[in-house]
Protein backbone atom coordinates (compact mmCIF):
# COMPACT_ATOMS: atom_id res chain seq x y z
CA UNK A 1 0.00 0.00 0.00
CA UNK A 2 1.02 3.62 -0.94
CA UNK A 3 1.60 6.51 1.64
CA UNK A 4 2.08 9.83 0.46
CA UNK A 5 4.25 12.40 2.92
CA UNK A 6 3.45 15.89 1.44
CA UNK A 7 -0.09 17.32 -0.10
CA UNK A 8 -0.23 20.01 -2.09
CA UNK A 9 -3.15 22.34 -0.79
CA UNK A 10 -4.72 25.06 -3.20
CA UNK A 11 -6.10 27.71 -0.75
CA UNK A 12 -7.36 29.58 -3.92
CA UNK A 13 -6.79 29.97 -7.38
CA UNK A 14 -7.21 33.77 -7.48
CA UNK A 15 -3.93 36.01 -7.97
CA UNK A 16 -2.82 39.17 -7.55
CA UNK A 17 -0.40 38.96 -10.51
CA UNK A 18 -2.27 37.14 -13.12
CA UNK A 19 -1.34 39.54 -15.56
CA UNK A 20 2.65 39.09 -15.02
CA UNK A 21 3.42 35.38 -15.10
CA UNK A 22 2.40 34.74 -18.64
CA UNK A 23 2.89 31.11 -18.76
CA UNK A 24 1.14 30.44 -15.52
CA UNK A 25 -1.10 27.24 -15.70
CA UNK A 26 -3.81 29.31 -14.64
CA UNK A 27 -3.68 31.56 -18.13
CA UNK A 28 -2.73 28.97 -20.31
CA UNK A 29 -5.37 26.20 -18.59
CA UNK A 30 -8.12 29.05 -17.47
CA UNK A 31 -10.69 25.96 -16.95
CA UNK A 32 -8.28 25.50 -13.88
CA UNK A 33 -9.72 28.67 -12.43
CA UNK A 34 -11.69 27.48 -9.28
CA UNK A 35 -14.23 30.04 -7.76
CA UNK A 36 -14.46 28.26 -4.77
CA UNK A 37 -11.90 27.77 -2.10
CA UNK A 38 -12.30 26.19 1.40
CA UNK A 39 -13.60 27.95 4.25
CA UNK A 40 -11.11 27.70 7.35
CA UNK A 41 -13.13 24.92 9.63
CA UNK A 42 -12.66 23.26 5.96
CA UNK A 43 -9.00 23.71 5.70
CA UNK A 44 -8.25 23.12 9.37
CA UNK A 45 -10.22 19.91 9.23
CA UNK A 46 -8.10 18.93 6.30
CA UNK A 47 -4.84 19.45 8.48
CA UNK A 48 -5.88 17.18 10.94
CA UNK A 49 -6.86 14.22 8.26
CA UNK A 50 -3.66 14.81 6.88
CA UNK A 51 -1.24 14.20 9.93
CA UNK A 52 -4.05 11.37 11.41
CA UNK A 53 -3.11 9.78 7.84
CA UNK A 54 0.78 10.09 7.87
CA UNK A 55 1.81 12.72 6.09
CA UNK A 56 4.20 14.64 6.92
CA UNK A 57 4.28 18.06 4.89
CA UNK A 58 2.09 20.47 3.36
CA UNK A 59 2.58 23.28 0.89
CA UNK A 60 0.17 25.66 0.86
CA UNK A 61 0.15 27.01 -2.62
CA UNK A 62 -2.07 28.84 -5.11
CA UNK A 63 -3.09 30.89 -7.04
CA UNK A 64 -1.60 33.47 -4.17
CA UNK A 65 -2.20 31.85 -0.77
CA UNK A 66 -1.50 34.71 1.19
CA UNK A 67 -4.61 36.29 -0.29
CA UNK A 68 -5.81 34.69 2.51
CA UNK A 69 -6.62 36.27 5.70
CA UNK A 70 -6.50 33.08 7.68
CA UNK A 71 -2.72 31.63 6.74
CA UNK A 72 -1.20 32.28 9.55
CA UNK A 73 -4.06 30.36 11.32
CA UNK A 74 -3.55 27.22 8.81
CA UNK A 75 0.48 27.12 9.31
CA UNK A 76 -0.32 26.90 13.15
CA UNK A 77 -2.63 24.42 12.87
CA UNK A 78 -0.16 22.62 10.93
CA UNK A 79 2.73 23.12 13.34
CA UNK A 80 0.68 21.93 16.15
CA UNK A 81 0.23 19.03 14.22
CA UNK A 82 4.18 18.47 13.30
CA UNK A 83 3.41 19.05 9.84
CA UNK A 84 6.83 20.71 8.04
CA UNK A 85 5.09 23.24 6.07
CA UNK A 86 6.46 25.35 2.99
CA UNK A 87 4.63 28.35 1.50
CA UNK A 88 5.13 29.28 -2.29
CA UNK A 89 4.07 32.21 -2.90
CA UNK A 90 4.94 35.76 -5.47
CA UNK A 91 5.45 37.24 -2.29
CA UNK A 92 3.85 40.54 -3.12
CA UNK A 93 1.86 40.73 -0.04
CA UNK A 94 4.66 39.89 2.00
CA UNK A 95 5.50 42.77 4.90
CA UNK A 96 7.53 42.18 8.27
CA UNK A 97 4.61 41.81 10.20
CA UNK A 98 3.18 38.89 8.08
CA UNK A 99 6.31 36.79 7.72
CA UNK A 100 6.98 37.32 11.19
CA UNK A 101 3.95 36.09 12.29
CA UNK A 102 4.39 32.86 9.77
CA UNK A 103 7.77 32.45 11.40
CA UNK A 104 6.49 32.43 14.97
CA UNK A 105 3.46 29.97 13.73
CA UNK A 106 6.30 27.73 12.62
CA UNK A 107 6.55 28.23 8.99
CA UNK A 108 9.23 25.93 7.83
CA UNK A 109 10.50 27.18 4.45
CA UNK A 110 8.92 29.91 2.24
CA UNK A 111 9.51 29.54 -1.90
CA UNK A 112 8.84 32.88 -4.07
CA UNK A 113 8.30 32.94 -7.59
CA UNK A 114 10.04 35.02 -10.01
CA UNK A 115 9.23 36.43 -12.86
CA UNK A 116 10.47 40.34 -13.56
CA UNK A 117 13.26 40.78 -10.78
CA UNK A 118 11.65 43.70 -10.30
CA UNK A 119 10.88 46.06 -7.01
CA UNK A 120 8.47 44.03 -5.96
CA UNK A 121 10.19 40.60 -6.04
CA UNK A 122 13.13 42.54 -4.66
CA UNK A 123 11.60 44.12 -1.92
CA UNK A 124 10.58 40.25 -0.90
CA UNK A 125 13.14 39.28 -0.74
CA UNK A 126 14.16 41.75 1.13
CA UNK A 127 11.27 41.15 3.45
CA UNK A 128 12.51 37.82 4.08
CA UNK A 129 15.78 38.24 4.57
CA UNK A 130 15.02 40.96 7.18
CA UNK A 131 12.17 39.22 9.14
CA UNK A 132 12.16 35.67 8.85
CA UNK A 133 13.65 33.02 10.80
CA UNK A 134 13.15 30.35 8.44
CA UNK A 135 14.57 29.53 5.00
CA UNK A 136 13.77 31.10 1.58
CA UNK A 137 14.23 30.10 -1.88
CA UNK A 138 13.22 31.17 -5.39
CA UNK A 139 12.04 29.64 -8.35
CA UNK A 140 11.96 30.79 -12.03
CA UNK A 141 10.01 29.39 -14.50
CA UNK A 142 10.98 30.55 -17.73
CA UNK A 143 9.59 30.88 -21.09
CA UNK A 144 10.54 31.69 -24.90
CA UNK A 145 9.83 35.00 -24.14
CA UNK A 146 12.53 34.93 -20.62
CA UNK A 147 14.94 32.58 -21.08
CA UNK A 148 17.34 35.25 -21.93
CA UNK A 149 17.11 36.43 -18.19
CA UNK A 150 18.26 33.23 -16.80
CA UNK A 151 21.28 34.89 -15.84
CA UNK A 152 19.42 37.93 -14.11
CA UNK A 153 17.96 34.98 -12.02
CA UNK A 154 21.18 33.56 -10.57
CA UNK A 155 22.27 37.30 -9.56
CA UNK A 156 19.20 37.57 -7.64
CA UNK A 157 19.85 34.42 -6.05
CA UNK A 158 23.43 35.31 -5.41
CA UNK A 159 22.37 38.56 -3.82
CA UNK A 160 20.65 36.90 -0.97
CA UNK A 161 22.99 33.93 -0.63
CA UNK A 162 19.66 31.66 -1.43
CA UNK A 163 18.92 28.61 -3.42
CA UNK A 164 17.02 29.11 -6.93
CA UNK A 165 15.07 26.27 -8.99
CA UNK A 166 14.69 26.59 -12.93
CA UNK A 167 12.11 24.90 -14.72
CA UNK A 168 10.60 25.07 -18.11
CA UNK A 169 7.21 26.48 -18.53
CA UNK A 170 4.54 24.19 -19.58
CA UNK A 171 2.54 25.70 -22.51
CA UNK A 172 -0.10 22.57 -23.44
CA UNK A 173 0.17 21.71 -27.02
CA UNK A 174 -1.79 23.36 -29.23
CA UNK A 175 -2.10 26.14 -27.10
CA UNK A 176 -2.65 29.38 -29.35
CA UNK A 177 0.37 30.67 -27.52
CA UNK A 178 2.33 28.16 -28.10
CA UNK A 179 4.55 29.20 -30.36
CA UNK A 180 4.97 32.36 -28.35
CA UNK A 181 5.93 31.10 -25.33
CA UNK A 182 6.79 27.18 -25.03
CA UNK A 183 10.47 26.18 -24.97
CA UNK A 184 9.36 23.47 -27.69
CA UNK A 185 9.83 26.53 -30.35
CA UNK A 186 13.23 26.76 -29.18
CA UNK A 187 15.36 25.39 -31.54
CA UNK A 188 18.66 23.09 -30.33
CA UNK A 189 20.97 26.07 -30.74
CA UNK A 190 19.30 27.91 -28.51
CA UNK A 191 19.10 25.01 -26.11
CA UNK A 192 22.48 24.62 -25.87
CA UNK A 193 23.08 28.26 -24.95
CA UNK A 194 20.55 27.77 -22.24
CA UNK A 195 21.77 24.38 -21.11
CA UNK A 196 25.37 26.22 -21.02
CA UNK A 197 23.59 29.15 -19.09
CA UNK A 198 22.54 26.62 -16.19
CA UNK A 199 24.96 23.94 -15.97
CA UNK A 200 26.89 26.16 -13.28
CA UNK A 201 23.91 26.44 -11.32
CA UNK A 202 22.87 22.44 -11.97
CA UNK A 203 26.68 21.56 -10.86
CA UNK A 204 26.56 23.78 -7.83
CA UNK A 205 22.93 22.61 -6.74
CA UNK A 206 23.13 19.28 -7.39
CA UNK A 207 20.88 19.23 -10.25
CA UNK A 208 23.21 17.85 -12.93
CA UNK A 209 21.02 15.05 -14.17
CA UNK A 210 18.15 17.27 -13.60
CA UNK A 211 19.55 19.90 -16.33
CA UNK A 212 20.45 16.69 -18.53
CA UNK A 213 16.57 15.26 -18.30
CA UNK A 214 15.06 19.03 -19.21
CA UNK A 215 17.50 19.20 -22.27
CA UNK A 216 16.84 16.20 -23.15
CA UNK A 217 12.90 16.39 -22.90
CA UNK A 218 12.74 19.55 -25.10
CA UNK A 219 15.05 18.47 -27.75
CA UNK A 220 13.10 15.39 -28.71
CA UNK A 221 14.95 12.41 -27.33
CA UNK A 222 12.43 11.66 -25.36
CA UNK A 223 14.01 11.07 -22.06
CA UNK A 224 11.69 10.06 -18.97
CA UNK A 225 12.54 9.21 -15.94
CA UNK A 226 12.30 5.41 -14.84
CA UNK A 227 9.49 6.22 -12.25
CA UNK A 228 7.46 8.93 -11.52
CA UNK A 229 8.89 11.69 -8.51
CA UNK A 230 5.15 12.35 -6.98
CA UNK A 231 2.91 8.65 -8.00
CA UNK A 232 3.13 7.16 -4.78
CA UNK A 233 4.21 10.32 -2.37
CA UNK A 234 2.38 13.19 -3.14
CA UNK A 235 -1.47 14.12 -3.34
CA UNK A 236 -2.98 17.62 -4.60
CA UNK A 237 -6.01 18.89 -2.77
CA UNK A 238 -7.88 21.71 -5.26
CA UNK A 239 -9.66 24.66 -4.14
CA UNK A 240 -12.60 22.65 -4.49
CA UNK A 241 -11.36 20.17 -2.34
CA UNK A 242 -11.11 17.34 -5.56
CA UNK A 243 -8.20 15.45 -4.39
CA UNK A 244 -5.92 14.23 -7.46
CA UNK A 245 -2.28 12.37 -7.76
CA UNK A 246 -0.86 15.23 -9.08
CA UNK A 247 -1.74 18.88 -10.85
CA UNK A 248 -1.74 17.66 -14.29
CA UNK A 249 -3.98 14.08 -14.16
CA UNK A 250 -6.60 16.00 -14.18
CA UNK A 251 -8.80 12.79 -15.34
CA UNK A 252 -7.87 10.98 -11.81
CA UNK A 253 -10.56 12.51 -9.79
CA UNK A 254 -10.51 11.19 -6.37
CA UNK A 255 -13.09 12.85 -4.92
CA UNK A 256 -13.71 15.53 -2.38
CA UNK A 257 -11.71 15.72 0.74
CA UNK A 258 -13.86 18.35 2.74
CA UNK A 259 -16.17 16.80 5.63
CA UNK A 260 -15.86 13.67 6.23
CA UNK A 261 -14.58 12.83 2.60
CA UNK A 262 -10.77 12.78 2.58
CA UNK A 263 -10.75 8.84 4.08
CA UNK A 264 -12.72 7.98 0.92
CA UNK A 265 -10.61 10.51 -1.66
CA UNK A 266 -7.06 8.55 0.17
CA UNK A 267 -8.24 5.12 -0.41
CA UNK A 268 -9.05 6.14 -4.71
CA UNK A 269 -5.54 8.13 -4.55
CA UNK A 270 -4.02 5.04 -3.36
CA UNK A 271 -5.78 3.16 -6.56
CA UNK A 272 -3.92 5.70 -9.31
CA UNK A 273 -0.68 4.77 -7.92
CA UNK A 274 0.18 1.68 -9.47
CA UNK A 275 -0.58 3.31 -13.30
CA UNK A 276 1.19 6.47 -12.86
CA UNK A 277 4.61 5.27 -10.94
CA UNK A 278 6.63 4.06 -13.92
CA UNK A 279 6.16 7.81 -15.55
CA UNK A 280 5.02 6.53 -18.98
CA UNK A 281 2.71 9.80 -19.12
CA UNK A 282 6.22 12.11 -17.95
CA UNK A 283 6.06 15.70 -20.25
CA UNK A 284 7.49 18.51 -19.72
CA UNK A 285 4.44 19.64 -17.49
CA UNK A 286 6.33 17.12 -15.22
CA UNK A 287 10.05 18.76 -14.93
CA UNK A 288 8.97 20.64 -12.22
CA UNK A 289 8.60 17.70 -9.75
CA UNK A 290 12.23 16.14 -10.70
CA UNK A 291 14.75 18.05 -9.65
CA UNK A 292 16.31 14.92 -7.34
CA UNK A 293 16.50 12.84 -10.73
Amino acid sequence: MYYPHTAFLVLTTACNRRDTCEHCFYNVEPERNIAGAPDTRQAEALIENLRLSGLRTIVFTGGEPTLRPDLPVLVDKASRFSLETVLLTNGVLLNGDLVTELSDKGLGATIVSLSQFDLTERRAANVLAEHSRMPFSFIFCFSKKTYERIPDAIQFARDYMAPIIFQPAYIPAGHEREQELSMLAVDAFEWGRIYTMLRPWARAAGYENYLKLMHASYTGNGARPPRCAMSGNALVVDADGRVYPCFHRRELDCGCAWDNGFPHALAAWRETVAPTRDASCFGGHCLSLHTGV
